[in-house]
């Protein structure tokens, strides 16, 4: 459920900038096995666009946690990176090295600080 609650969070992110026209998403995701949790990210990504209809989220899928993270370094390496990944939280101390992490205190502040992420964390 949490990592539900933290794909959300990102996709949540994404979209308290205003879209005028259509905006391309790159998510990547780690899953150690394809089948059912694909699917599921799949299904979330359905609603998404359903909900959003001026987003287009592309889910990328990289394999598992470490896969993810090495390609998620290599995007970022090319000049590429994804606009949201998910990530095991020690990987977080590297993306912030690599000047890859922004900060989201702003933002929550501006949707409603601890009242916004009471939806999140229960």
């Amino acid at each position: 459920m949490k990592s539900r609650a933290w794909i959300l969070v990102m996709l949540l992110a994404v979209t308290a900038v205003p879209v005028w026209a259509a905006t391309e998403i790159k998510f990547y995701y780690p899953v150690h096995l394809t089948g059912p949790l694909v699917k599921e990210i799949e299904a979330y990504v359905a609603d998404f666009h359903k909900a959003h209809p001026g987003i287009r989220v592309e889910p990328v899928w990289g394999g598992n946690y470490w896969q993810n993270m090495q390609k998620t370094v290599a995007a970022l390496q090319a000049g590429n990176p994804p606009d949201v990944a998910v990530h095991l939280a020690i990987d977080v101390v590297t993306l912030r090295d690599l000047d890859a992490v922004i900060p989201l205190d702003e933002f929550v502040q501006r949707e409603g600080g601890e009242k916004f992420l009471g939806d999140f964390f229960p």
